[in-house]
């Protein structure tokens, strides 16, 4: 059975991640952002943080791409939770979340940015 079988349906309503101990199942609606983490993805959600093997780059394929937007090469979030965007310098730019988490803004993603949240 393939790793990525959590990749077969396309938009996700869940994400099932299997331990030695346990399944977990994480709604997509619970997700506030995701991490690339090596060959991993940190999902952040309501209940904490949890590890999927994988890419973001293919996770993020198979989430609703109206509510996730990649900020920086590393990062996705949720894009209603966006409850500001900082500008340290003209080098520095980060997104604050209503969940009080902020995350750094890498400059390719900026302009898509700007564009799905002002218009």
């Amino acid at each position: 059975k393939s790793q990525h079988a959590w990749a077969n349906a396309t938009p996700l309503d869940k994400i099932v991640i299997k331990s030695n101990v346990s399944i977990r199942v994480i709604p997509t609606t619970q997700i506030h952002w995701l991490a690339a983490n090596g060959n991993y993805v940190d999902i952040h959600h309501h209940e904490g943080k949890h590890l999927l093997r994988g890419s973001l780059k293919s996770l993020l394929e198979s989430l609703p791409a109206s509510e996730f937007i990649r900020i920086h090469r590393g990062f996705a979030v949720r894009h209603s939770l966006i409850r500001e965007i900082k500008t340290q310098d003209e080098d520095k730019v980060t997104v604050e979340l209503t969940t009080g988490d902020i995350l750094p803004v890498g400059s390719a993603y900026r302009q898509q940015l700007m564009l799905t949240l002002c218009g």
